[in-house]
């Protein structure tokens, strides 16, 4: 009900205001300055003295040569009394104008900011619906474990093993396109933390349970979790792989809106204090292997889903 009566209107006001906000910017700005400060008005002020006396200096002028005033300060006298009305007449015109323009901009920007809100609002609740769809979103394996520099073996001390994980992101808008990294582990489990992140009591929430999960590091037993190894889920700074969308998997949005938005969101979701004022949850989830305290063998594909309610699963791919 909301999308259909008030965001059409909404789009519509932005569309218009927003441009002509940033338009009356610098005049509004500048006219304000001069108009309604007190020493814009003491600037106008002097300006306005000089023009009026300037005004009566040229009728002084006039009135001398016709014979009006005979005497130089009855010419300056009279010539500055008539200059007067004519300069604050053009004085008081300005300061109309002045108005009209500071109130445009005043009302302009009120609408523009008011409706970006309103469309910022929508456009990241469709941004939140979206990306927490479930997903795979990587495949992890064991690469090799070694004892020193020797393969693993039954009888290796447990601080001489490492574990080589390798992780494949699969990229939400290219299924040629994927992020590979390779991470060395010392010891033999695997642990995988994950930031879940809840909309339900933030102004992005969609009026159903949505979250977003984000891998965000491998520690082991060995590797303690304040010394985790962070994952990298983008090429750069940006938003995760799989969150990426192509055109045709984008609806209710321009393309290039919808990924403004997402890379708005990620950086809300990367500052604590930010995703707090936007009330946004967080908490940590963890994956210990493909279950509790379980050691992943070495060569073993495991896929690891994204779920909208629960974050994050590892499920043993199937065997052919």
């Amino acid at each position: 009900m909301f999308d259909d009566l008030f965001l059409p209107a909404a789009q519509t006001l932005r569309s218009v205001f927003l441009p002509l906000s940033h338009s009356l910017q610098w005049p509004g700005t500048l006219l304000k300055l001069l108009f309604f400060t007190e020493y814009g008005l003491i600037l106008l002020f002097g300006l306005y003295m000089t023009a009026a006396i300037a005004a009566g200096m040229q009728n002084a002028a006039a009135r001398k040569a016709s014979g009006q005033c005979r005497s130089c300060l009855c010419s300056c006298a009279v010539g500055a009394a008539s200059g007067f009305p004519k300069t604050l007449q053009a004085a008081f015109k300005l300061w109309i104008v002045a108005g009209v323009v500071v109130s445009l901009q005043f009302v302009s920007d009120t609408i523009a900011q008011s409706t970006e809100r309103i469309c910022r609002l929508y456009e990241m609740r469709q941004v939140v619906e979206q990306l927490s769809e479930q997903t795979e979103i990587a495949e992890l394996r064991v690469v090799e474990r070694r004892c020193g520099s020797e393969p693993d073996a039954e009888d290796c001390p447990p601080d001489q093993v490492t574990t080589t994980v390798e992780i494949t992101f699969y990229s939400g808008d290219d299924a040629q396109k994927s992020l590979v990294q390779r991470y060395e582990l010392p010891g033999r489990e695997v642990y995988l933390a994950s930031l879940i992140f809840n909309f339900d009591r933030s102004l992005f929430a969609t009026g159903e349970h949505r979250n977003l999960c984000i891998p965000y590091a491998l520690y082991s037993e060995r590797l303690p979790r304040a010394e985790a190894l962070r994952i990298q889920t983008s090429e750069a700074r940006d938003i995760p792989i799989y969150y990426q969308r192509d055109d045709e998997s984008i609806y209710g949005l321009a393309p290039q809106i919808f990924r403004d938005r997402a890379e708005e969101l990620m950086k809300i979701l990367d500052s604590p204090e930010q995703s707090r004022k936007e009330g946004i949850r967080t908490s940590q989830g963890i994956l210990h292997g493909s279950a509790i305290h379980k050691i992943l063998p070495v060569g073993e594909r495991y896929t690891l889903y994204l779920h909208q309610a629960d974050g994050l699963s590892l499920k043993k791919n199937a065997s052919f």
